[in-house]
């Protein structure tokens, strides 16, 4: 393809870099938002719930919204300024004579486009939760990338495949065993995150405390006693429930835990003003009366297991399944007691200033790390 006049590609040129710019800019803004949603998300991160699968509560994910321990939007807010850089460096006079500046925009835009995709992904089939701060970013990355194209094609001389070639030839020349590696390591984590992806709730085996009411597991004499606050309904706390799984089955003589309901629910928890879970008052009603009747773990496994079908007809079955007392267990559904139990629970859980799901406290202490069982593994271990 002949290079063409660059006077008649001018006015495409600052189009295609003016959209891109402003596109930037944007994503600059929207990931100081999100960086400080990430770090304030107790107070305000109800403000973008809109329902149960629109709002920002996968922040709460840790494995999804961190890398290394830094929170996902810092690094779109680096790609941001950088492309920044990029994008005046071609407006620039000088610009347009080096290939290498368009070249790397449209592979920068083509990656955050990849790393987009993916998120997305996630989020909506994995997590079954859409941020709108999040596709916003999603939107921005793929207009980016479209204008880039535009940009691209305007001002090589190359077609995208023989630029491609070029490019990969050249990096194989000079950088081989480091081009190697990298293809390597990219395998692997994209070979882990599939198989992380795949992974389903899992119940653990234990032994039910069959003493009437009792929501407590683990050794009652143990020097770390684990207290989470929950909802059922709540993804995150899915997730919670698989991690508190796993330290019961690691440290079942060394740990008590203990569950507390916290449902974001305005129909028992009047701080829920902006409450998404509207059946997560009924799920906890319903483990609390499978616990009258020494069945809690059971029902709060299966609850968890079960998220997206949460309503009456579950709680019937799922007792029915379990051997309870249907009659007793629906008298205990309506029976003012029951809604007490909740609500003296949320109570309890605003004393110590919880106001998201899950929260841990461990000894009284309220757990701010990674919801993931290696960190509460050195927490635990720190008391020994």
């Amino acid at each position: 393809m002949a290079q063409t006049d660059p006077l008649i590609l001018a006015p495409r040129k600052k189009k295609s870099t003016f959209l891109m710019l402003l596109m930037s800019c944007l994503g600059i803004v929207d990931s100081l938002w999100l960086i400080y949603v990430h770090w304030n998300y107790e107070s305000v991160g109800q403000a973008c719930s809109i329902s149960s699968n629109i709002s920002c509560e996968a922040i709460r994910y840790k494995q999804y919204s961190e890398w290394f321990s830094i929170p996902v939007p810092f690094f779109s807010l680096c790609f941001y300024l950088l492309l920044v850089i990029f994008l005046y460096l071609i407006r620039s006079k000088d610009g347009l004579k080096d290939r290498r500046y368009i070249s790397s925009v449209m592979l920068m835009s083509g990656v955050s486009f990849l790393v987009s995709l993916y998120f997305g992904l996630v989020s909506w089939m994995k997590l079954e939760l859409l941020c709108m701060y999040c596709f916003v970013l999603y939107v921005i990355s793929l207009l980016n990338v479209l204008a880039s194209w535009n940009l691209y094609r305007s001002f090589s001389e190359f077609s995208v495949f023989d630029e491609l070639c070029l490019d990969v030839e050249e990096l194989l020349s000079k950088h081989r065993k480091k081009a190697i590696l990298f293809i390597l390591m990219c395998c692997a984590l994209l070979a882990s995150a599939w198989a992380y992806s795949k992974q389903d709730f899992v119940s653990i085996k234990r032994k039910e405390n069959t003493a009437s009411g009792s929501r407590a597991t683990g050794n009652p004499d143990a020097k770390v006693k684990i207290v989470i606050f929950s909802d059922f309904q709540c993804p995150a706390c899915r997730m919670g429930a698989q991690v508190m799984g796993e330290i019961e089955r690691v440290y079942s003589h060394k740990v008590q835990i203990s569950y507390k309901y916290y449902p974001l629910d305005p129909a028992c928890n009047e701080k829920a003003r902006y409450g998404v879970h509207f059946q997560a008052c009924e799920a906890a009603k319903a483990s609390y009366c499978a616990s009258m009747q020494g069945r809690f773990w059971r029902f709060h496994d299966q609850l968890f297991d079960r998220q997206k079908e949460l309503g009456e007809r579950l709680y019937l079955s799922l007792a029915e399944k379990e051997g309870l007392d249907l009659s007793q267990f629906k008298r205990c559904m309506v029976d003012e007691d029951t809604q007490s139990a909740v609500v003296g629970d949320i109570q309890a859980g605003d004393k110590l200033g919880v106001d998201a799901t899950p929260s841990i406290f461990v000894n009284g202490r309220r757990y701010s790390g990674p919801l993931r069982f290696s960190s509460l593994k050195k927490v635990i271990e720190s008391f020994e």
